[in-house]
């Protein structure tokens, strides 16, 4: 909703450290949605669908933003299962993802024209960060009022990791993603040192950067201060 990204602005501000930010929410606000993704981003917050949560609309932009991204692939692709809670009790959050839609503050939809503009911007945002092809076609193909929940091979396939910092991780511990790893017949020694080698390389990185970021956003200055259509550009 309208000034949740100051409130997480808030939050980097006061904590003395933040690493992981936890998501349960059907949608919003796709403005403010984009602007969380762009402090999550730039302090390089991790991303979690807890248990029995869901994460659907806009804020699958806010997870998708997340350096290490948490969630879960649903195999009941229906509305009626997953909106039973002891359902979903028993699995790690699930994402779900639709058509964006905007509304101007006086509660009129955008112009045909603009609505087509802003998804054609999303699409090429989407590219970039990582999502495969048919997860994109799979978002636009489904309305607003209607909703296509990820599976397992959904969610595997866009990464726990941002593609930078995957890269970046594969570079530097070997990394390969955890299907890979379990068919593959990882030893829990191997898994371990992996899980050492994620952790050291990414907080060397997160540590040093969250103390200058703190001082910026105090000075007023905030990421999505350029915007396209609406829509933040992508980074």
């Amino acid at each position: 909703r309208r000034g949740d990204a100051e409130r997480v602005a808030a939050s980097i501000m006061e904590a003395e450290l933040l690493v992981r930010i936890a998501l349960d929410s059907m949608g919003g606000d796709l403005n403010e949605a984009m602007r969380i993704a762009f402090l999550i981003k730039d302090v390089h917050l991790d991303a979690e669908v807890p248990s029995g949560k869901l994460c659907a609309s806009s804020c699958f932009f806010v997870w998708l933003a997340g350096e290490y991204r948490l969630a879960a692939g649903s195999e009941a692709n229906t509305n009626g299962a997953l909106e039973n809670q002891a359902f979903r009790d028993k699995i790690i959050g699930i994402l779900g993802i639709h058509r964006p839609y905007l509304e101007d503050p006086l509660g009129n939809s955008e112009a045909p024209q603009k609505q087509e503009e802003i998804m054609r911007n999303i699409r090429i945002m989407l590219a970039s960060d990582g999502v495969p092809q048919y997860l994109i076609d799979e978002m636009m193909s489904h309305p607003s009022n209607d909703i296509y929940w990820l599976n397992e091979r959904d969610v595997e396939s866009i990464g726990e990791y941002r593609a930078g910092v995957e890269e970046t991780l594969i570079a530097s511990c070997g990394f390969k993603r955890l299907m890979k790893r379990t068919d593959e017949n990882w030893s829990r020694e191997r898994e371990s040192q992996l899980t050492e080698c994620i952790s050291s390389v990414l907080d060397a990185n997160r540590f040093p950067l969250y103390a200058a970021y703190k001082s910026k956003l105090q000075t007023g200055w905030r990421p999505w201060e350029g915007e396209l259509n609406g829509i933040p550009k992508s980074q």
